[in-house]
């Protein structure tokens, strides 16, 4: 089993033998590159749990690296639900220990669910007749 120990006072990550996290490139650009340096590091994760546990820093470090906010949300929800949450922060560590090879989408369009929905009542009611 691996697990990830990020320094906070330098950018580095590494699994439970020690060894040193690379940096990847995306597998689905921009996804997971959060500040824009062509790659997903321990950098980007780190930005994404700040955003999750110290809102105040990460505004002014938002600043500081010349991101806009919505950009920033668009590559930080490398799952596609809609919002960036730890799970975001958890498919960004996996893909650093190399668990996995691209983000999977686990948001659902709502449109989706309003033609399951609406298809699901013509057949109800056409099964009444």
């Amino acid at each position: 089993e691996k697990h990830l120990r990020i320094s906070n006072h330098s950018s580095y990550a590494e699994n439970k033998g020690g060894d040193i996290m690379p940096a990847r490139p995306s597998p689905q650009p921009p996804l997971g590159d959060v500040l824009k340096d062509g790659v997903i590091d321990v950098r980007d994760l780190t930005f994404v749990k700040q955003y999750l546990e110290a809102p105040d820093m990460w505004r002014a470090n938002l600043k500081s690296h010349g991101i806009k906010e919505a950009e920033f949300m668009e590559r930080a929800d490398v799952n596609r639900d809609g919002k960036v949450t730890t799970r975001d922060a958890e498919l960004i560590a996996r893909y650093l220990m190399f668990q996995i090879d691209t983000f999977p989408k686990e948001g659902t369009n709502p449109l989706i669910w309003v033609g399951l929905a609406l298809a699901g009542l013509v057949l109800l009611r056409k099964s009444r007749r």
